[in-house]
């Protein structure tokens, strides 16, 4: 996976409202985050944004690691239907088989040298 610094990784944490600073272990729910007192004067709740509902869900690589959340997020409030909730998980658990898929096809590839090795590392051909 990329990192790309702390700023990023600042601004991403100010957009989980999860209030948490590692990915949560089980799917964390706000049906209407006016109705938090600890959520309700963030950045992201007040105006202009003004975010109500908030559904974020573990994704869990094969070795149990929790590798971060998927999230969505409303600006009217909502209640998570069980169905719904299984939805979620599954799209989740679809996002980290595709990354999985993408490093470990990354591991594979043979060594290479110069411009080639980061165009190979995308997907791309280089035609001379």
């Amino acid at each position: 996976m990329s990192h790309y610094g702390d700023e990023v990784e600042q601004i991403v944490r100010q957009l989980d409202l999860s209030g948490s600073d590692a990915p949560r272990e089980e799917p964390f729910i706000i049906t209407d985050a006016l109705t938090d007192p600890e959520l309700r004067e963030t950045p992201l709740v007040k105006p202009p944004i003004g975010i109500r509902f908030y559904a974020g869900v573990p994704l869990k690589g094969a070795d149990g690691r929790t590798l971060g959340t998927l999230s969505i997020a409303d600006f009217h409030p909502k209640t998570v239907s069980d169905i719904q909730l299984e939805n979620l998980l599954d799209l989740g658990a679809l996002v980290v088989a595709q990354l999985e898929l993408r490093q470990e096809h990354l591991r594979t590839l043979e060594p290479q040298t110069g411009t080639d090795a980061g165009a190979a590392r995308e997907g791309l051909t280089i035609r001379q």
